[in-house]
């Protein structure tokens, strides 16, 4: 096994759907990964590198010091790239070397609650 660098790159925009009430929409972006070779450490242990872009909507509310978000990305492409360990061993078709599994989510539910103090 290897403990992997992941990393995930996110970038949108927020508007206010209702000020009093302190609601407001998130349309972002995101791209997050696991990269086939480390920068840091060893590469050699095993991992399913690759990565996703997703479309991110979401909700946010505000409160005084309470906040709240709901986000829910979307995978619109998913790319598993072959790992040290498929280049070395093993799955090589007449196109090169074909990646092993992965497990890409269709979409993720992601909430969050915070208090300011």
């Amino acid at each position: 096994m290897s403990v992997t660098e992941q990393s995930l790159a996110r970038g949108g925009f927020a508007f206010s759907l209702v000020p009093q009430w302190g609601l407001s929409l998130t349309v972002a972006s995101r791209i997050e990964g696991v990269p086939v070779r480390d920068a840091l450490g060893e590469t050699d242990g095993f991992r399913r590198p690759g990565y996703a872009v997703s479309f991110e909507p979401g909700l946010g509310w505000i409160h005084g010091r309470w906040s709240a978000q709901v986000l829910a990305p979307v995978a619109l492409y998913r790319n598993r790239q072959p790992s040290v360990a498929d280049e070395r061993y093993g799955r090589i078709s007449g196109l090169g070397t074909v990646p092993g599994d992965a497990a890409f989510a269709d979409y993720t539910l992601i909430a969050s609650i915070a208090f300011r103090l």
